[in-house]
């Protein structure tokens, strides 16, 4: 990871569903300068201990995470992308909108994203 810089945002339900959870964590604490971590929890377990963030992927999460966001493109690198990936529907519905089910990818437009360098697999 010394040359790359990655954001995972990982989002479930609650925490029973964070596969890997540990060594996640444990690869975020390892790799500090150019991994970071966020998890997102539509149901956590007990909303007052939960140290992520609670809700679905929205552009209220990005706003909330201005330093975490990667720039797109990166001035010094060409190569940036953002790669969605997921359960069959997650990518078109896995966000919201004013409270209304939208794709993740047009959330990250409306956030001023440029479309060419978002990726799905």
């Amino acid at each position: 990871l010394d040359s790359v810089r990655i954001w995972l945002v990982y989002s479930n339900v609650s925490e029973e569903d964070i596969i890997f959870h540990d060594w996640l964590k444990e690869m975020a604490a390892d790799n500090s300068n150019n991994f970071t971590l966020s998890f997102i929890l539509s149901k956590p377990q007990n909303p007052k201990t939960w140290e992520g963030y609670h809700g679905v992927f929205d552009l209220a999460f990005l706003q909330e995470n201005p330093s975490s966001l990667p720039r797109i493109p990166a001035e010094d690198n060409q190569d940036t992308r953002i790669v969605l990936c997921g359960p069959p529907g997650y990518e078109d519905y896995g966000a919201l909108d004013n409270d209304k089910q939208t794709s993740i990818k047009s959330i990250l437009l409306k956030a001023g994203f440029d479309g060419k360098y978002i990726e799905s697999l």
